[in-house]
């Protein structure tokens, strides 16, 4: 468990690197959906840097449910973003989120991550992999297709594959595996940071395009 929370650690610091990359160069990234990007991604990681510090349990829980929620709802907002055609799905999908968000605790599943949405927080995997199935594939049918490495939101896509369809059954299997299956939890747990990481160098990619695509403007 050690080295795992070394690990963890590490993942955040990648986090920090790449928020600070971005942040730094924020004015020559232009597109609205990176941006908003950015901004989100800057509120879940203070939120989390909160939740590090020595706190109440019950507060620790909370931060990490809001979290949660912010996380799912700014992604449908960045896909909506870059793709308007796109908007009922993903006002579907954030108020879907929502309602499962608000009733998850009627099923009252009494575990050691207390209030865990998990239920939730699998629904949100859902909806955004879906969301990014949908890119790909308008991706292939555009005329972009061919040069899909310049575009920014292909390794926002990309990073968002890589990550939530590897954590889909992670969050789902959540509260049966902090139970009854706690040493499979750990090696997942395992998994998931190293896609967590995976998924934070895409960003960073899709940062670096974004500015190389205002120096050719």
């Amino acid at each position: 468990m050690r080295y795992l929370l070394v690990y963890k650690n590490f993942m955040m610091f990648v986090e920090i690197v790449v928020f600070l990359f971005a942040f730094w160069h924020f004015k020559k990234i232009t597109l609205h959906y990176l941006r908003a990007f950015i901004i989100f991604t800057g509120i879940i990681l203070i939120l989390d840097l909160v939740g590090r510090f020595p706190i109440p349990r019950q507060i620790i829980n909370i931060i990490y449910i809001i979290v949660g929620l912010l996380e799912f709802c700014g992604l449908f907002f960045v896909f909506y973003l870059f793709d308007m055609s796109n908007k009922w799905f993903s006002i579907i999908s954030s108020l879907t989120l929502l309602i499962f968000f608000v009733i998850e605790p009627l099923w009252g599943a009494k575990t050691i991550e207390i209030n865990f949405k998990s239920m939730t927080n699998s629904v949100g995997c859902l909806f955004l992999l879906i969301l990014t199935f949908i890119y790909f594939f308008k991706l292939t049918k555009s005329a972009n297709f061919l040069k899909f490495y310049e575009e920014p939101m292909f390794w926002i896509a990309s990073g968002c594959l890589v990550y939530y369809l590897g954590t889909f059954p992670y969050w789902g299997l959540y509260n049966v595996m902090l139970n009854q299956y706690f040493d499979i939890l750990v090696i997942y747990t395992w998994i998931t940071t190293t896609l967590a990481i995976g998924a934070n160098i895409l960003y960073f990619v899709s940062f670096r395009k974004a500015i190389n695509l205002m120096k050719y403007e």
